[in-house]
C-alpha cells in the first residue's frame, strides 16, 4: 500500500531489493528501526497484526496473538 501510494520513498531497483531487505532486518533485529512510518504501517495491516515493535517482533519469531 505505501509503495504504491509513495513510489517514490519506497521503489528501488529490483536488483537492490536484496540488498535493501537485508538492512531493513539487519535494523529490525537491531531495535534501530521506526516503526512508525507509512512502511511499517501498511506492511502491519497487511500482515494483519498490530502496528507495535512487540507485534513486529513477535510476528518475526512466529509467534501470534
Amino acid at each position: 500500500m505505501a509503495v504504491t501510494m509513495f513510489p517514490k520513498e519506497y521503489c528501488w531497483p529490483v536488483e537492490q531489493v536484496p540488498d535493501v531487505a537485508e538492512r531493513m532486518t539487519a535494523a529490525i533485529v537491531r531495535g534501530s528501526f521506526s516503526h512508525d512510518g507509512k512502511a511499517f504501517s501498511a506492511t502491519c495491516k497487511t500482515l494483519g497484526i498490530k502496528h507495535t515493535r512487540k507485534a513486529i517482533y513477535a510476528f518475526l519469531e512466529g509467534k501470534t496473538d
